[in-house]
Protein backbone atom coordinates (compact mmCIF):
# COMPACT_ATOMS: atom_id res chain seq x y z
CA UNK A 1 0.00 0.00 0.00
CA UNK A 2 1.40 2.91 -1.19
CA UNK A 3 1.68 6.15 1.31
CA UNK A 4 0.01 8.88 0.92
CA UNK A 5 1.05 12.19 0.71
CA UNK A 6 -0.57 14.96 2.81
CA UNK A 7 -1.37 18.30 1.13
CA UNK A 8 0.09 21.14 3.92
CA UNK A 9 -1.46 24.54 3.75
CA UNK A 10 0.69 27.97 3.91
CA UNK A 11 0.42 27.91 7.26
CA UNK A 12 1.52 24.70 8.32
CA UNK A 13 4.60 25.22 5.97
CA UNK A 14 5.30 28.34 7.66
CA UNK A 15 5.30 26.73 10.88
CA UNK A 16 7.61 23.90 10.21
CA UNK A 17 10.15 26.37 8.79
CA UNK A 18 10.20 29.32 11.24
CA UNK A 19 9.31 28.67 15.28
CA UNK A 20 10.32 32.08 16.86
CA UNK A 21 10.04 34.92 14.39
CA UNK A 22 11.49 37.74 16.79
CA UNK A 23 14.82 36.76 18.46
CA UNK A 24 15.16 39.38 20.56
CA UNK A 25 11.72 39.35 22.44
CA UNK A 26 10.95 35.54 22.02
CA UNK A 27 7.57 35.97 19.79
CA UNK A 28 6.95 32.77 18.42
CA UNK A 29 5.19 32.12 15.34
CA UNK A 30 2.10 30.62 16.72
CA UNK A 31 1.72 34.62 17.94
CA UNK A 32 2.79 35.98 14.45
CA UNK A 33 0.12 33.87 12.32
CA UNK A 34 -2.93 35.85 13.36
CA UNK A 35 -1.35 38.83 12.73
CA UNK A 36 -0.01 38.04 9.59
CA UNK A 37 -3.66 36.98 8.19
CA UNK A 38 -5.29 40.64 8.39
CA UNK A 39 -1.95 42.47 7.70
CA UNK A 40 -0.25 43.72 4.56
CA UNK A 41 2.70 45.70 6.31
CA UNK A 42 5.84 44.83 8.34
CA UNK A 43 4.56 47.82 10.34
CA UNK A 44 0.88 46.51 10.86
CA UNK A 45 2.94 43.18 12.00
CA UNK A 46 5.16 44.91 14.17
CA UNK A 47 2.00 47.14 16.17
CA UNK A 48 0.13 43.66 16.57
CA UNK A 49 2.40 41.81 18.40
CA UNK A 50 5.16 43.60 19.51
CA UNK A 51 8.05 42.53 17.01
CA UNK A 52 10.38 45.07 15.97
CA UNK A 53 10.84 47.17 19.26
CA UNK A 54 13.58 44.56 20.77
CA UNK A 55 17.36 45.18 20.76
CA UNK A 56 17.82 44.87 17.04
CA UNK A 57 14.45 47.42 16.30
CA UNK A 58 13.35 45.22 13.64
CA UNK A 59 16.83 44.42 11.65
CA UNK A 60 16.95 40.27 12.12
CA UNK A 61 12.62 39.81 12.25
CA UNK A 62 11.59 42.49 10.07
CA UNK A 63 12.95 40.28 7.15
CA UNK A 64 11.39 37.25 8.19
CA UNK A 65 8.39 38.55 8.82
CA UNK A 66 8.40 40.21 4.77
CA UNK A 67 9.05 36.45 3.93
CA UNK A 68 6.46 35.20 5.62
CA UNK A 69 3.72 37.93 4.29
CA UNK A 70 4.91 37.21 1.13
CA UNK A 71 4.20 33.26 2.04
CA UNK A 72 0.67 33.81 3.40
CA UNK A 73 -0.48 36.27 0.84
CA UNK A 74 0.82 34.92 -2.28
CA UNK A 75 4.30 36.83 -4.01
CA UNK A 76 3.01 39.74 -6.01
CA UNK A 77 6.73 40.78 -6.94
Amino acid sequence: MAKEKKILSKEEIIKQKIRVVCICKGIPLGKILPALKSSKTVEEVNKKTGCGSGGCSGERCGPRIQILLRKMHGDKS
